[in-house]
């Protein structure tokens, strides 16, 4: 009598094995136990043996899973050494030990790692030593890795890790525990040896693993040699032939129930079926040509078509991939009791689509669950650390502070100090207890980050408080909160009291412990629509069936960033190869196309970067064109697409004449000329732009700077350096502590003094006249133009000069009125002082190189002031009608290069640039 079965890859697994469950042992049924890969799979099976029992009640058999066992419902008679297996230790526990010893240990290579760094080596390294043990290695197999084949870095990275081994098993070894897997294949070798000693007559199934881990196929042996004792494979592929399972490759879909079955030493063609034997259906064998061997790729041109109820989607990105696929399903469940799976490994396609169904308000069921640390209650306590941390810094206080758990009156009293002292250059030693927000035991937290080394146990502890302090518990450990809660009270618990960290570490620490916690919501998920990696997929039904992300580096996906193993390495130490990762995925896209529905979804640039097409999909393409499911691209182009696009017309607002301007800038007088709308939004709604959050130094900052200095030393000139140097150095003051300022502002400067006191020296007479910072004003059609030259030289002519750091405008722009300061300067002063101009000139102080560049306007500057009169004139009576518009840019040529109100304006609207 067989006992291993197959269930064909187009039949759905869990229903088929419920079939045959109840079809061979319906009157042991209670005696039975059931063995599944996944605790994914145990409910469905539950309910599909409800189903065809044909009874509406039935005692079910003992469902378990292999890879997770539930100690909880262990049933102590089939584990006779179950007392003897030392506990676990737990996760978070783990990963903190295994943190301090790597800190412990000191330098790999030439870098100490600080003990931040050490959490993230720990948590790569907790990843090396499962994949290990689930080999049956252990991270002292590492020790048969010799360092001396391998380059330097390499050398060093395995003498560490040679060491962590050795410290690593005297700890567990000590504290009488081991690692989580370790104990889960040491149940699973207690059970074997029940089933070898005991000899059970009860039914006992192992179904739809594929014996990737040593634990599962010595309990596969064991069970296998009992009366009933079965092993049901999830399809395994009758399209090949004998001499293909034995030359077969690690990168073929089959390779791994290859090897399952010479370790039980079952021939692949002696397979039974497990309830009826059916016929390999076209879909079947055009999937199997598809993946064959490369020795057989030839039959490729030979193979049957068969895609009718295959199609794929192309989006241009991942957000139109998430769109469609959001579509797909959204479809699926217009129709009662119709059910769908998205396939992926991709997160960021994953997290888009559950996105996208909140459109409709459907929660969709995501397997992966979210990383524990974007959590509300997370976010609130990595927010709050933040801030004290970065000393009440403006930009990290008001993240604290604008986050929903912060009380309503806080906020408003927080906005209103954001507007008075957060907005514009930072105010050192900004404690916001000062202005009426006071919070319980900040000011203690905020102290600890003034020492070199705290107790990381005390720095938990006053956090949470200060976290209380702020938010109602019932709001910050409500709901998922609760998890945050339990997550940072078990890592409390494994702290030792004695150890201490840099207080500036710590919100880093906590981030990189709360990224390795998950949160699965409990309820509220549709049940019809799931999101599932490939491997709790492979056993599951739905009527749609959809494969995402379907490149390169996504089906089959890359293993995740190495920080101690090459695969050279890896090879070495005897962990699996990239090979092998990639026969699972084909594996996976095997069983997963056998569905009724299946649609494969790629983008073709993924982060800005052209994708490259799965392996996968290339070869299915060799065998017969999948149609485009163009529907659903369309719907997803379209759905943020407007019927009818209706530009706006450009902005033109004319208010009554008795609220325009009586009094305009030289300044303005350009901005008015090239774009009215910003002197309306300045002058008429009396707008002003708030300044930045934490102002950084700018360029106009830098310009005042300058300005400032030669204004002062040049009213008080004694042709010496020093003062002003001096000078300088007293306007410098503000920026001192600036970004950048102290790096590029302060050399530029020092150029220009120089330059500047060597001019002064070969210009400066008695009878010349000179002012600075001079102001004046000029009437014309019932408006006063106000100018405030740079600097007024007068001997007998005048000469006006403008100072610029930044590059001065063209004169084409002075002589065309869009840029007339100079030329409006000259008008008035020429009137003031009853003199003609003989120069305009800019001063264009670049502190670098030439250090700075005299333009002096070269034609004839009569003629340039009598235009820009008449000019004025004709500009005032413009404005003055009530039926002038101030429109927004009317040239977009001519367009300011800085303007605050461009949002008002809103160009994109109505301009076609």
């Amino acid at each position: 009598m067989p006992s291993v079965f197959n269930i064909s890859s187009d039949l759905p697994f869990l229903e088929e094995l419920a079939k045959g469950i109840l079809a061979r042992f319906r009157g042991k049924l209670d005696e039975a136990i059931v063995y599944l890969p996944t605790q994914r799979a145990v409910r469905p099976l539950s309910e599909a043996l409800l189903k065809y029992s044909g009874s509406g009640a039935l005692l079910l058999p003992k469902i378990q899973v292999l890879g997770d066992v539930d100690e909880e419902e262990l049933e102590i008679r089939y584990f006779p050494g179950y007392e003897k297996i030392p506990q676990a230790i737990s996760q978070t526990a783990r990963l903190y030990e295994l943190a301090r010893l790597i800190h412990a240990r000191g330098e790999m290579g030439k870098a100490r790692p600080n003990f931040a760094q050490s959490v993230a080596l720990a948590k790569s390294l907790t990843r090396l030593i499962d994949e290990l043990q689930g080999k049956d290695l252990g991270i002292e197999a590492l020790s048969n890795v010799v360092p001396e084949e391998f380059a330097e870095h390499w050398q060093i990275t395995l003498d560490f890790l040679h060491g962590i081994a050795g410290d690593w098993k005297r700890y567990l070894e000590e504290n009488n525990l081991v690692e989580p897997i370790v104990r889960r294949n040491k149940l699973l070798d207690n059970l074997m040896e029940y089933y070898i000693t005991a000899r059970p007559n009860q039914p006992v199934i192992i179904a739809g693993t594929t014996g990737t881990v040593p634990a599962t196929v010595r309990l596969i042996n064991s069970v296998l040699g009992l009366e009933n004792g079965c092993l049901v494979l999830d399809g395994l592929d009758g399209f090949l032939r004998a001499e293909d399972f034995r030359e077969i490759e690690e990168t073929h879909p089959q390779y791994n129930l290859a090897r399952l079955l010479r370790n039980v030493k079952e021939e692949p063609l002696d397979v039974a079926p497990w309830t009826v034997a059916t016929e390999m259906t076209k879909r079947q064998k055009m999937i199997s040509t598809a993946l064959l061997p490369a020795t057989r790729a030839g039959e490729w041109k030979d193979a049957e078509c068969d895609g009718s109820g295959i199609a794929k989607i192309e989006a241009a990105n991942l957000e139109e991939e998430a769109m469609a696929i959001a579509f797909v399903l959204r479809e699926t469940l217009e129709t009662a009791g119709r059910t769908a799976m998205v396939v992926t490994d991709n997160r960021a396609l994953a997290r888009r689509i559950v996105a996208k169904m909140k459109i409709w308000d459907v929660e969709v069921n995501d397997s992966a669950g979210q990383n524990l640390a974007g959590l509300p209650a997370a976010t609130f306590l990595l927010d709050l650390i933040e801030m004290v941390r970065a000393r009440q810094a403006p930009v990290q206080l008001l993240g604290f502070f604008k986050h929903p758990f912060v009380p309503a009156a806080v906020k408003a009293k927080v906005r209103e100090i954001e507007r008075q002292h957060l907005r514009g250059p930072r105010i050192e030693g900004f404690d916001i207890a000062d202005h009426g927000v006071v919070i319980s035991g900040l000011d203690d937290l905020s102290g600890l980050f003034y020492e070199e080394q705290v107790g990381l146990l005390q720095l938990i502890d006053l956090h949470l408080a200060v976290a209380e302090a702020v938010a109602p518990e019932s709001e910050l450990w409500g709901r998922e909160g609760i998890e945050v809660y339990e997550f940072i009270m078990g890592l409390r618990e494994g702290v030792d009291l004695a150890h201490r960290v840099d207080p500036e570490l710590y919100p880093e620490i906590l981030a990189q412990f709360l990224s390795t916690g998950t949160h699965r919501p409990k309820f509220g998920q549709h049940p019809r629509v799931n999101i599932l990696s490939p491997a709790e997929a492979r056993m599951q039904y739905a009527d749609v069936v959809i494969l995402g992300g379907m490149n390169e580096g996504g089906m089959p996906s890359l293993p995740e960033q190495d920080s101690f193993m090459n695969q050279q390495i890896r090879k070495k130490a005897g962990l699996d190869q990239l090979s092998r990762r990639i026969g699972m995925a084909a594996h996976d896209f095997e069983l997963l196309s056998q569905a009724n529905n299946v649609i494969y979804t790629r983008s073709l640039k993924e982060g800005g970067s052209p994708t490259i097409k799965s392996r996968f999909l290339q070869r299915l393409g060799a065998v017969c064109e999948v149609e485009s499911a163009d529907k659903y691209l369309h719907w997803a182009r379209q759905f943020y697409q407007p019927a009818a696009v209706k530009p706006i017309a450009r902005p033109e607002p004319r208010p009554p004449v008795e609220v325009r301007p009586k009094e305009l800038s030289a300044t303005r007088v350009g901005k008015l000329m090239r774009d009215p709308y910003v002197v309306y939004a300045e002058k008429i709604l009396r707008l002003k732009k708030l300044p930045p959050v934490d102002e950084e130094v700018t360029g106009d900052k830098f310009g005042q700077f300058i300005h400032k200095s030669l204004e002062l030393f040049s009213k008080n000139y004694d042709g010496k350096l020093e003062t002003l140097m001096e000078i300088g150095r007293a306007q410098f003051a503000e920026f001192e502590n600036k970004v950048g300022a102290k790096t590029f502002w302060w050399p530029k400067f020092l150029n220009i003094a120089e330059w500047f006191i060597a001019n002064e020296a070969g210009i400066r007479r008695s009878e010349l006249e000179q002012l600075f910072e001079v102001k004046g004003e000029y009437k014309a059609g019932g408006i006063k133009f106000t100018a405030e030259a740079d600097r007024v030289e007068i001997d007998g002519v005048i000469k006006i000069i403008d100072y610029k750091t930044g590059s001065p405008p063209g004169f084409d722009y002075v002589e065309a009125g869009l840029d007339p300061q100079l030329a409006i300067e000259g008008i008035i002063f020429s009137a003031i002082y009853g003199k003609p101009v003989a120069a305009l000139e800019y001063w264009y102080l670049k502190g670098r190189d030439d250090v700075v560049e005299i333009k002096p306007y070269k034609k004839d500057i009569a003629e340039l002031l009598d235009v820009t009169r008449k000019g004025l004139a004709e500009l005032a009576a413009h404005f003055a009608r009530a039926d002038t518009p101030y429109a927004a840019r009317p040239w977009s040529r001519y367009a300011l290069k800085y303007n605050d109100y461009e949002h008002l304006e809103r160009i994109k609207e109505w301009s076609d640039e």
